[in-house]
């Protein structure tokens, strides 16, 4: 993507040839992912609990569809539960440009 990234609590800043672009605030995403559909939930920074903002179908159009529209003016940090559906949709959400961790189920 060209960009450097220096992180705080709750801002980062975009950085081009140290030129600082702009400040962006984080949104944490988790996605409980089925085979037929993503369950999407939102947790602002700070002690505020998470809120499930809806579900999309399983296709990659319509989560990518809905992730930018989340991402308007934020940087996404986007997890989820390792699962049938493997690691193509961190790929996929990497090759988007989003922060993408799989965590392992208890």
């Amino acid at each position: 993507m060209g960009y450097g990234v220096v992180f705080s609590n709750r801002l980062h800043r975009a950085t081009t040839g140290g030129l600082v672009h702009a400040e962006v605030e984080v949104r944490y995403v988790g996605l409980d992912v089925h085979k037929d559909s993503i369950v999407i939930a939102v947790a602002e920074p700070g002690r505020s609990a998470a809120r499930e903002i809806g579900t999309v179908p399983g296709a990659w159009r319509s989560l990518e569809k809905r992730l930018g529209r989340l991402a308007d003016g934020h940087r996404l940090v986007i997890c989820y539960e390792a699962g049938p559906t493997g690691f193509e949709l961190h790929r996929r959400l990497q090759q988007a440009g989003y922060e993408s961790q799989v965590v392992a189920p208890r």
